[in-house]
């Protein structure tokens, strides 16, 4: 807890020299962000949460911290990161494999197979030659 203007001065300072030393230490820049918050200086607070939450994006913290600006000018950054939350992803691979598996459903076994003959491993770019 920082008790007091002294308290506040002297966490700051810390806070910047640990930023100078590692540029990408994003806990350094949240708190530095939040001081600069308390002390309501809005513009360098978001600019700090905004570089925080670039350097962490899955950090529920860091996205709760620079969603709160009521301005929304960092609204299309919240907005760009959703598609690297891995939860997201996984829920929409899962959609994709029941929507995969409905269209199955409707094919025939000679369909199913014919499927399987085109769609050979060996032909994918992400899978090298033996």
């Amino acid at each position: 807890a920082h008790r007091g203007a002294a308290g506040r001065g002297e966490a700051e300072g810390l806070y910047r020299r640990v930023i100078v030393a590692e540029p990408a230490h994003a806990e350094a820049l949240y708190n530095l962000a939040f001081l600069k918050q308390q002390e309501m200086e809005m513009e360098e607070a978001g600019a700090l949460y905004q570089r925080a939450f670039e350097l962490q994006p899955l950090r529920l913290q860091f996205r709760n911290a620079l969603s709160q600006f009521s301005d929304n000018k960092y609204r299309d950054l919240l907005l760009t990161r959703d598609t690297r939350d891995p939860v997201d992803a996984v829920l929409r691979a899962k959609k994709k494999w029941r929507e995969q598996a409905e269209a199955d459903a409707k094919k025939t076994p000679a369909e199913l197979l014919q499927d399987d003959s085109s769609s050979s491993l060996s032909e994918s770019s992400d899978f090298p030659d033996p």
